[in-house]
């Protein structure tokens, strides 16, 4: 039996990104939504009561592959629609060409509004 099942034709952790109209291929796309906060309730002798959890600012990263090397690299504060919701780029790392492949590391956090305003 195969270990993997591709239905649809899915390339395990890539997607196609928009940004700034330029689409790119984003490899090793990865998400982590933390816990912000902890609160943990004792009693009198330090025996756990009770918890709460909130969940932390949820970030990821990826590699993006550029078309060509004269595809425009895009720039710190870009942002992206993705299934999840609206990504906001936190970094944009060193261009690298290997094997004539162009890639850029991104990293992005995952936006908390609609209301994103550059200035």
């Amino acid at each position: 039996m195969a270990n993997i099942i591709n239905d649809g034709g899915v390339v395990g952790f890539t997607r196609v990104l928009t940004i700034n109209a330029v689409t790119y291929t984003a490899d090793d796309f990865k998400w982590d939504a933390p816990t912000g906060v902890e609160f943990t309730r004792t009693s009198n002798q330090s025996v756990p009561t009770g918890q709460v959890f909130v969940q932390g600012v949820t970030t990821g990263s990826c590699t993006l592959q550029l078309a060509t090397s004269g595809t425009a690299v895009p720039a710190w504060g870009s942002t992206c629609v993705v299934t999840e919701g609206t990504i906001i780029l936190t970094h944009v790392g060193r261009t690298e060409n290997k094997t004539g492949e162009t890639k850029v590391p991104v990293s992005f956090k995952l936006a908390i509004t609609n209301s994103i305003v550059a200035s």
